[in-house]
């Protein structure tokens, strides 16, 4: 009843709390009901999203946690079971690991107080079915390691549970299978190494047997990536750009590639476009390489590799005669290389075939001018063999008559080409 004052008493607060507590239990229930059916209807997401709406309202705060403990620790439980079968192996990771942070809570809150031997092995199932889920969902990832220490502390809590006895023992085989492939990529390097490229082959084909049967996608890439290498080797462009193929789909599984996901990717690529090349079929060689090129920011520790990704470009499009396409690749990795240092190289080769490519578009004093520019640079550094080599390639291209006039070069670099002993590359008009 109500006092003077028109405030509540403490009898009717107290009837107001149950009465809150009440509309609160049969609303979670309600909705736990409703999810529940969902599950048992396989509309996952649906129960997904209501078995969270209920843990957001349960462990709002520590007394409706303690208040609620069953609830809350049957929808932890039941959303596990909703992505183990959706088979979403990460969340499931992510979810269990929550699960069981929220169990220790709940274990610390009630203190140290005798717990009934019943309740006790009740908290052990449910704890086990956690460290269940959780180590499957690695088994599933091909996490190993982790898996069987979950597995181990599964078995620990709940000894008698046949599901996760034969899960257990399907890890355990799991874990032989990769030793098995390490021990065969092991002996496939000693023989590559050795020159025994034949014998490689067949031990990586041992391995990739292995590893198909564990379902560890980033294994099996390793495998296919060390066979592309291998007939590579031995000039069999053919199979190697299958299996760089293989090792790249592997690679690129995953809504969100990491950086190093991106790299590995990006090298792949480079490879397979060097294949292409050796086989002339350069359209694919030139499709490859645009790809690298829209994945290159995303390859953060690839910077260095940018002039070349140009250069390789503009060189394919010039042996397709697609000289205005080499021209924009080239002019890109001309710049790039020029900044960077220790790339003169690259950029004296891009010189190189931009000139041509210019040439061929008739920009001869384009062609020139880049000419003049690099051999200046190159004569900075020019004590280095290979840049000696590059040089008497762009003097090769000075000296072409389809260049025009020549006498500014000429007189500008006279010197420096007698020096260099290379008399013998210009050509007379």
């Amino acid at each position: 009843m109500a006092g003077k004052s028109g405030d509540v008493t403490d009898e009717e607060d107290m009837d107001v709390d149950v009465d809150a507590q009440a509309r609160l239990q049969n609303v979670t229930l309600g909705m736990k009901q409703q999810a529940d059916e969902l599950l048992l209807a396989n509309k996952l997401d649906k129960a997904l999203t209501l078995y969270r709406e209920l843990l957001m309202h349960l462990t709002r705060s520590q007394v409706t946690l303690l208040q609620q403990r069953e609830l809350a620790i049957s929808c932890h439980m039941n959303v596990l079971a909703v992505l183990g079968k959706a088979k979403r192996w990460s969340s499931v990771v992510t979810e269990a690991s929550e699960a069981l942070n929220v169990f220790e809570e709940l274990q610390g809150a009630q203190g140290a107080t005798d717990i009934p031997f019943e309740e006790q092995q009740r908290e052990n199932v449910v704890l086990a079915r956690a460290y269940y889920f959780r180590g499957f969902a690695y088994l599933k990832l091909g996490t190993f390691q982790p898996a069987q220490q979950d597995f181990r502390r599964a078995l620990e809590l709940n000894p008698e549970d046949e599901t996760i006895q034969n899960d257990y023992k399907e890890l355990q085989t799991a874990l032989q299978a990769e030793q098995r492939v390490k021990q065969f990529l092991a002996t496939s390097m000693k023989l590559f190494q050795a020159g025994n490229y034949k014998a490689a082959v067949e031990a990586c084909v041992s391995a990739l047997r292995e590893s198909q049967a564990l379902q560890k996608t980033e294994l099996t890439g390793l495998i296919h990536g060390n066979l592309a290498a291998i007939y590579v080797k031995i000039k069999d462009d053919a199979k190697a750009i299958d299996h760089y193929k293989r090792t790249m789909l592997l690679t690129r599984c995953g809504d969100k590639p990491t950086a190093a996901q991106n790299e590995r990717v990006y090298d792949i690529l480079d490879s397979l476009a060097g294949c292409y090349s050796r086989k002339r079929d350069y359209s694919s060689a030139l499709s490859v390489i645009e790809d690298q090129i829209k994945l290159f920011p995303s390859c953060p520790d690839r910077n260095d590799r940018e002039g070349m990704m140009y250069l390789n470009g503009g060189r394919i499009c010039y042996t397709m005669a697609r000289y205005a396409q080499a021209e924009e690749h080239l002019e890109k990795g001309y710049r790039v290389s020029l900044k960077a240092s220790n790339q003169l190289d690259t950029a004296l080769n891009c010189a190189y075939w931009l000139s041509k490519a210019y040439a061929k578009n008739s920009k001869i004093e384009k062609a020139m001018e880049t000419l003049d520019t690099t051999i200046s640079e190159a004569e900075k550094e020019a004590n280095a063999a290979i840049i000696t080599d590059l040089l008497e390639k762009l003097l090769v291209n000075v000296g072409n008559p389809s260049f025009g006039k020549l006498s500014n070069i000429l007189t500008e670099n006279g010197g420096f080409v007698v020096m260099f002993g290379l008399q013998k590359y210009f050509l007379t008009s």
